[in-house]
């Protein structure tokens, strides 16, 4: 499967580690559909039940809760733009961590509607931060054959904050030059390359490239002022807006109330709904082996396509009043989304592409318990027709991006100022920029080898 690779062991850590925490952002809009499965969520907030007078009351309250998490979501994202390049990506993390502790807090505290919808709010602010900064922190520290991997089993990381290191791409960019060497180097050794001379490869790239992106001026709404930065903006607004239009969030977070409406009852639309996870986990496990053999866009194409089918199933059986199961994993459109804009500007891009997704969120999430008490099968309806236009336009202007470095994957949006292009590369070709690597960074003793790197926390750093 992956037997062509040779994966160092602390990298792959970081990677799984750091995206254990992606979980909270799915877990606040998913912990819903078990919330509104149980009889005493609508005895404790005193709301009427389905079937009884008042439930169109219910359906606002319900949709409300996902709105405003949205909502907070949303600007998390906007936030992040600014505190990942402020403070680091790995800082960022652990403020969206501590603020969904909070949010976590006051829903599990509430003693009224008002006081869960605020907590909803706070722990979406958490979530949205959570959503922009992890997957780019991945993406900065996974090599090109390697990044797809950061799928994997997300779960919380605040405690081990101490031991993951900054990214080296933001290091560089605030003038620690010698510290993200060494990270790069640890990241990437391994047992067949005691020397580094994959990290000094791709250190030399990376210090390149970020030459170049040094004399470009980030300027206010700079993703809009190039043809390159507009069509990563279009495609990183697609990506996520599409994505959300799948069904798969609406499916995470009302899937109690679609198998009630089918006329199951008792525990039984809990127990589908828990099926219907466990099999997005075997998703997910598939992605992160598979993802860079075959690339974002197979992976994109396979996913929507199936998803879009299972959707027209339940619409169609739905009206029936047949029952149907779906199945999902998508988490590549948040390796892609991380990395498709450049160093100098990726907090910007990435928000900007995540708020779109937590945007299209307020129409489906918000609308979807409404619709589905009002039309029922119909609002299916809704989710197809845009998810048709959106695997049509996966295929036509999103491009492959596996095996790619950070720094070219510019060139697949028409940028210039690249300094190299390892893709394309020959062979020898590339045994020169890893001569002139070994050349530029010789190692200085070797005492380094094994021993740990300083971590954020522990380091004093200027910004």
């Amino acid at each position: 499967m992956l037997n062509h690779l040779v994966v160092n062991s602390y990298n792959l850590w970081v990677v799984v580690f750091v995206g254990m925490g992606t979980i909270s952002t799915a877990y606040g809009l998913a912990i819903i559909c078990s919330t509104v499965g149980q009889p005493n969520f609508y005895s404790y907030f005193n709301l009427a039940s389905a079937g009884e007078p008042g439930y169109n009351h219910t359906t606002n309250t319900i949709g409300a809760l996902n709105g405003v998490n949205s909502a907070g979501a949303i600007f998390g994202c906007l936030l992040n733009a600014w505190t990942c390049d402020k403070y680091g990506r790995k800082r960022s993390i652990m403020i969206g961590c501590i603020v969904l502790v909070a949010g976590g807090a006051l829903c599990s505290g509430a003693v009224d509607i008002a006081m869960f919808l605020i907590g909803r709010f706070i722990a979406g602010l958490g979530a949205g931060m959570l959503a922009c900064a992890v997957p780019m922190y991945q993406a900065e520290v996974s090599t090109p054959e390697t990044r797809g991997a950061m799928c994997v089993f997300p779960l919380a990381v605040l405690a081990g904050s101490n031991c993951i290191p900054f990214s080296p791409r933001w290091l560089l960019q605030q003038g620690h030059r010698e510290e993200a060497l060494e990270i790069v180097k640890k990241l990437h050794r391994t047992p067949k390359d005691p020397e580094n001379i994959k990290a000094r490869e791709e250190f030399c790239l990376i210090e390149k490239q970020y030459e170049l992106d040094k004399a470009i001026p980030v300027r206010l709404l700079e993703l809009f002022r190039t043809k390159a930065n507009r069509k990563r903006a279009l495609v990183g607004f697609l990506l996520m807006w599409g994505n959300q239009f799948l069904s798969i969030f609406v499916m995470t977070n009302y899937g109690v109330l679609i198998y009630a409406s089918l006329g199951l009852s008792g525990f039984v639309p809990l127990l589908l709904n828990a099926c219907w996870t466990t099999f997005t986990i075997v998703g997910n496990i598939w992605t992160a082996f598979y993802i860079d053999r075959f690339g974002r866009r197979a992976f994109m194409l396979i996913g929507s396509t199936g998803c879009t089918a299972c959707v027209i199933f339940l619409c169609v059986l739905t009206a029936e009043y047949l029952n149907t199961t779906n199945i999902a994993g998508l988490r590549v459109a948040y390796v892609y989304i991380a990395e498709i804009f450049p160093n100098h500007f990726r907090p910007q891009g990435v928000a900007f592409g995540l708020s779109a997704f937590y945007v299209a969120s307020e129409i489906t999430l918000v609308g979807a318990p409404v619709a589905l008490n009002a039309i029922g099968w119909k609002f299916y309806l809704v989710l197809i027709c845009p998810s048709i236009v959106y695997i049509g336009l996966i295929y036509l202007l999103f491009p492959e991006t596996k095996g790619r470095t950070l720094e070219e994957i510019g060139a697949l949006f028409g940028d210039k100022h690249i300094a190299s292009r390892w893709y394309d590369m020959s062979q020898e070709e590339k045994q020169r920029v890893a001569q002139e690597a070994l050349a530029e960074m010789p190692e200085s003793g070797e005492g380094d080898r094994g021993n740990g790197v300083k971590s954020e926390t522990t380091r004093e750093e200027s910004v």
